[in-house]
């Protein structure tokens, strides 16, 4: 019921996971452009799910830490991060903490074209898109997800690759 989008763009993602959450969900919709939020706000008016999402422009990092100081940590059901690849480890340590166990993380982008493999791979019109830093700060954090032991994962080569990762359950012994 509680979710958290890092990177809208126009919307697609947000529209369909609102839809397919039920009258009472909650959407907090991170993105810092207001232009391209402006399109994503009207398909969701149009599509009566704009009641369910709170956008908040400006930097997600800063979301989600008023989240957190907000006392949501451990709140939220599902994550989606697809914003700037060099904040990806900062978004997925924070979403850890936000996150419920048992919880969600989608993580889209995770193999950049198939830069993150080989980054010769990219043709001409991608490499001005995606800048070594980028495709570095993928690399590690696909390393440092790899070896979490606060979590399951599984890579998913579809499209341009996505990670879930599932938060595990707190053992109390």
């Amino acid at each position: 019921k509680r979710t958290i989008e890092i990177g809208v763009y126009t919307g697609y993602s947000t529209l369909c996971v609102a839809q397919a959450m039920p009258d009472d969900s909650y959407t907090v919709a991170c993105d810092i452009n207001e232009g391209w939020t402006n399109v994503a706000k009207r398909y969701w008016k149009e599509a009566l799910v704009d009641k369910k999402i709170d956008l908040r422009l400006g930097p997600a990092v800063d979301t989600l830490n008023a989240l957190l100081e907000d006392g949501q940590s451990g709140s939220f059901d599902f994550i989606f991060i697809d914003a700037d690849k060099d904040s990806y480890d900062d978004y997925y340590e924070l979403s850890l903490r936000l996150l419920r166990p048992g919880g969600l993380i989608a993580i889209d982008n995770v193999l950049l074209f198939g830069s993150v493999v080989d980054s010769s791979a990219l043709d001409e019109s991608l490499k001005n898109a995606i800048t070594e830093i980028s495709i570095q700060s993928v690399r590690d954090l696909n390393r440092k997800i790899r070896s979490d032991n606060r979590v399951d994962i599984s890579m998913l080569k579809l499209a341009d690759g996505l990670t879930l990762v599932r938060k595990k359950e707190i053992n109390i012994t």
